[in-house]
């Protein structure tokens, strides 16, 4: 009787190693699709990362369905140095991008990108909006097999520039005052970024490129274009860059005498290097000295507004891939090119090297991971999100890539893959015009232009806003010089030479 139990058990037991090995052979066979949202200049003003008084629903509730990194920083706090970075795996100064002008085709031919990997390795590849910097720098041939891009918002803008025109100047009454109007709106451009232009607009969500956007993907969805193929598709979601306009109804969502804004210690200037600062607030309109609060008031409302407008899109994308059973069947990333200052430092928008510039949301599916639904304090960097695809999916790459598959965090949110994050952005034309950052579980440290004596130490974990810098301070040479050592071997890694 024994015996035929123990018979019954090893039979049972070698069933089930075949029903493995046939799932197994199954998900080797049919690779996964994956899906890439990509946010424009995305803080992380996100309530799963612990900020509270923006409302991003969606991107909740997608926190505890993957792995949510907090720490996930970008390469270039600029869009085209960071796009291409992570679209290539190589760090910015091994692109030799350090602009929004140059092309990865000019700087490294033999460098594919992506989707052009993706389709290389039989799937059928889509885009949609800004995924590459810019529509007049498209990306490189074989990366789409459809590509739309929808920029046209002139009825949008025309009538938030009206709405400030009558604010300033009065109703348009007759002829005269039609004509001082048109004039004026020939010279304040519907896309003009200084100042930014912010504001609601009455219109429903499709209306706007980000709307159009996310519904082109669902198109795709429902027609299923790929046929028999898995997909690689990548959504651009330009919001919340600048023009910051939303639809009415995210604008109410925060009332203007309740918009929280920054307080900053007056002195806060004090031991930063000037190079540091570059100016990031005077394209806004505000002024030193001068009250600004109202102002600041309205621009962090503009942005929040932008966020949750955002946030809707991507939630009536990922609703879609639930009904239409493709959520259990695609990896899922949503992140941002690069974060966003709103007054932190009395600084505004991008460009800089502290942590609300550098530091951006990042949230991974993987179908069948272990660690989805969970938090992840890993230092992690955009640029793993390439090694990362190229593990999960069997990708065959033509050059080396730079960053770490973050595959171990997927399984294990507790484990780390890399000791630090590298963040780089340019006060001028040339690496030698370079700020250079280092990121570690406790200290951030900066040297710009090459000079190891123009340079920032900051204890993030007794000064989390960044506020002191120690870097002249006596009692830290020692921390100085070991972040530096491990700042240096960063640069010579990111170059290629190590």
């Amino acid at each position: 009787m024994r015996f035929f139990a123990n018979k019954v058990g090893l039979l049972g037991w070698v069933a089930f190693l075949v029903l493995q090995g046939v799932r197994a052979g199954a998900s080797e066979s049919t690779p996964p699709n994956v899906l890439l949202i990509v946010c424009d200049d995305l803080c992380n003003r996100v309530e799963a990362n612990g900020f509270q008084g923006v409302k991003t629903p969606c991107m909740d509730r997608f926190a505890t369905e993957s792995v949510n990194f907090q720490r996930a920083y970008a390469q270039y706090p600029v869009c085209g140095p960071s796009r291409s970075s992570f679209l290539s795996g190589l760090y910015p100064e091994s692109t030799r991008i350090l602009d929004n002008e140059t092309k990865l085709q000019d700087t490294r031919p033999g460098v594919k990108i992506l989707p052009q990997v993706f389709q290389d390795k039989g799937y059928w590849t889509a885009g949609v909006g800004k995924i590459t910097h810019a529509p007049w720098k498209p990306a490189p041939e074989g990366s789409w097999h459809q590509f739309e891009l929808f920029n046209n918002e002139i009825n949008v803008g025309k009538e938030i520039r009206c709405r400030d025109y009558v604010k300033k100047h009065g109703e348009i009454k007759n002829d005269a005052d039609r004509e001082k109007f048109e004039a004026w709106f020939k010279k304040n451009k519907i896309h003009n970024q200084n100042p930014k232009s912010k504001g609601w607009v009455d219109v429903d969500d499709e209306k706007l490129k980000d709307g159009k956007n996310v519904r082109q993907i669902i198109q795709w969805l429902e027609e299923k274009p790929y046929g028999d193929k898995p997909f690689f598709m990548a959504c651009g979601i330009h919001k919340p860059h600048v023009p910051f306009w939303a639809p009415k109804r995210y604008f109410d969502m925060y009332p203007l005498n309740e918009v929280p804004i920054m307080q900053n210690p007056l002195n806060d200037w004090d031991d930063i290097p000037e190079v540091a600062l570059y100016n990031r607030y005077v394209a806004y309109g505000f002024k030193p000295a001068r009250p600004n609060d109202l102002l600041a008031a309205e621009y962090v409302q503009a942005y929040h507004a932008c966020i949750s407008f955002a946030d809707a899109q991507i939630g009536l994308l990922l609703q879609r891939m639930r009904e239409l059973g493709r959520f259990e069947d695609t990896i899922i990333i949503v992140t941002s090119d690069h974060g966003y200052q709103l007054g932190e430092h009395f600084l505004w928008g991008k460009a800089t090297l502290f942590e609300p510039s550098a530091n951006t949301p990042l949230m991974i599916r993987a179908p069948g991971m272990p660690g989805n639904g969970a938090t992840s304090q890993a230092l992690v960097e955009l640029v793993d999100l390439f090694p990362t695809l190229k593990d999960l999916c069997g990708l065959d790459v033509g050059h080396a890539l730079q960053g770490r598959s973050l595959v171990p965090l997927l399984k294990n949110p507790e484990a780390k893959v890399k000791d630090s994050a590298y963040c780089v952005t340019s006060r001028g034309k040339g690496p030698e015009n370079l700020g250079r950052s280092i990121y570690t579980e406790r200290w951030r440290y900066t040297e710009w232009l090459g000079d190891p004596e123009n340079n920032e130490l900051y204890d993030r974990k007794n000064d989390p806003d960044e506020h002191v810098n120690l870097a002249r301070k006596p009692e830290y040479t020692t921390a100085v010089g070991k972040m530096r050592a491990l700042l240096h071997h960063k640069q010579n890694e990111a170059k290629g030479e190590n």
